[in-house]
């Protein structure tokens, strides 16, 4: 029932977080304009390398909280919690003396040049100091759903998407720009902290601040479990934040605001799918301790199944209805310019998600070496090859680049070669059972939708969700009978039907 409602709020507060993309995106891009909105998302990317200084504390604390919280051992989730804390304390000291001595001379290394480049430089410092309050709120969270409540973790983190985006409405009205939007985000992280700790005092009481507390070896055991998530943390962030940095750089900022659309729209739909395959982690953690090799096999392959079915349908949805759900939202200029972009990103979306419940049950089982390296190893296969390729082929290249690494090493390596060999099984087994179902629903999706599409003349966001009905109507009636078999048909509506009894 936990495990439920975990899932149900994390998708919840992706939900949230979608919707109020989809407002704010064209209300900043109108308010800004193009140039300063593509600078904007570069100086995201940018606090996104920056928040790699927590050393994956928060990843690692989520560990150890669940484990001291269910042994009643609060004296030692009370060092945990506050020795994790000597992460903030170096990081932040580190990333706020760094800020300090390079904000003068990034705009030029970017080529944000004029009064934009000045506005960006302004920004630059207080964007580090929200980073270092929001590793500080991260601990805390990630403390809240170590002892299994992501609601409210999820509840607290709602609370600072309303502020954050009402206070990006209220300066944008007011004329703000860069400066002011980053400390949107610096009152808002410092908003955060206390109410995550008032929730987390009020789930364990015992958690008071006493003689001892702060401990350097407990931090560095932290910090040593969470070395592989770190890496995974690094991994990410090179995949997503270097291609727009790389387009800024290498092309414009503008372009940077068009690639950034394409790459939000995927990151969405992947962000939907980790939701659901994080809570797989203490789930197979479970198993492997009881020796359920089998249960491990289920939920990896039932999670993988899930997977990309998810990426597979919105693929086909972005292919047949991209250009139109961008030119309702953005305009026409966005629909020419993201949708390529859009569609190879799309494509990547599909061999990432090949791994997202693989790595899950592989971090569950504490063999997190493996698929961590290979994350490494992709993003900077994608770094490289994003330089190269954005040189002949300009925005597309950077693209191609992310489809190429997530191709070869997350599906070709964690996903292919090693998945199969922790499970056990044979490679052509394990590739049947997940991917064959999810791809012959492709067909009849992708045939209903363009049959649709090319009859309804889609002019307004009726006819697009009438026609993304379809997409989706399309290929999840056949998944349900193609990527379950009648036993997990049975076993899903069983489920359904004891919830609705409740």
């Amino acid at each position: 029932m936990r495990t439920g409602i975990n899932v149900a709020s994390n998708w919840g507060i992706y939900s949230a977080n979608v919707v109020v993309a989809f407002f704010l995106s064209p209300y900043m891009v109108r308010m800004l304009g193009d140039s300063p909105f593509g600078a904007w998302n570069i100086l995201v990317s940018l606090t996104g390398y920056m928040g790699l200084v927590d050393l994956g504390t928060r990843s690692a604390v989520v560990k150890y909280a669940a484990e001291y919280y269910a042994k009643k051992e609060y004296d030692t989730l009370a060092t945990v919690f506050y020795s994790s804390f000597i992460s903030v304390a170096i990081g932040g000291t580190v990333l706020l003396l760094g800020a300090l001595a390079v904000r003068g001379h990034v705009a030029s290394w970017l080529a944000v040049s004029g009064t934009l480049g000045e506005l960006f430089t302004a920004a630059i410092f207080p964007s580090a100091l929200a980073i270092v309050l929001s590793i500080a709120g991260g601990i805390i969270l990630g403390h809240i759903a170590g002892v299994g409540r992501y609601d409210l973790s999820n509840l607290v983190s709602a609370i600072s998407l309303a502020v954050r985006t009402g206070g990006i409405v209220f300066f944008l009205e007011r004329g703000g720009s860069l400066p002011e939007l980053a400390w949107v985000l610096v009152v808002t992280a410092a908003l955060s902290c206390p109410l995550a700790f008032v929730v987390l005092n009020r789930l364990v009481p015992s958690l008071r601040l006493k003689a001892g507390v702060f401990d350097t070896g407990r931090w560095r055991q932290v910090i040593g479990y969470g070395f592989f998530a770190f890496l995974n943390q690094v991994a990410a962030r090179i995949s997503r934040e270097s291609d727009n940095i790389i387009v800024g750089a290498a092309v414009s900022t503008t372009a940077t605001a068009y690639y950034a659309i394409g790459i939000n729209l995927a990151s969405y739909l992947k962000t939907f799918i980790s939701s659901a395959a994080v809570v797989a982690i203490p789930l197979t953690s479970g198993m492997e301790a009881r020796q359920d090799a089998e249960g491990q096999w289920r939920v990896t392959v039932l999670g993988t199944r899930f997977a990309l079915c998810v990426a597979l349908c919105g693929t086909v949805g972005f292919f047949l209805l991209g250009r139109d759900f961008l030119t309702l939202w953005l305009g026409e200029r966005f629909a020419v310019n993201t949708w390529p972009t859009g569609f190879v990103l799309f494509i990547a979306l599909v061999f990432a998600a090949s791994q997202q419940f693989a790595g899950a049950m592989l971090f569950g089982r504490g063999k997190a070496k493996f698929p961590a390296l290979m994350m490494v190893t992709s993003a900077v296969v994608n770094l490289v090859l994003s330089i190269l390729l954005v040189r002949k082929m300009g925005v597309l290249g950077v693209a191609l680049g992310t489809l190429i690494s997530a191709a070869i090493l997350e599906f070709g390596f964690i996903s292919l070669y090693y998945t199969p060999k922790v499970l056990e099984s044979s490679r052509v087994a394990y590739v049947r059972q997940t991917w064959v179902g999810p791809l012959v629903c492709l067909v009849p999706s992708l045939v209903a939708g363009w049959l649709v599409r090319s009859l309804v003349d889609v002019s307004g966001y009726a006819e697009l969700l009438g026609v993304g009905a379809v997409v989706l109507a399309g290929y999840f009636v056949p998944a349900w009978w193609v990527c379950l078999n009648s036993e997990e048909r049975a076993s899903a509506l069983a489920r359904v039907k004891g919830r609705t009894e409740r």
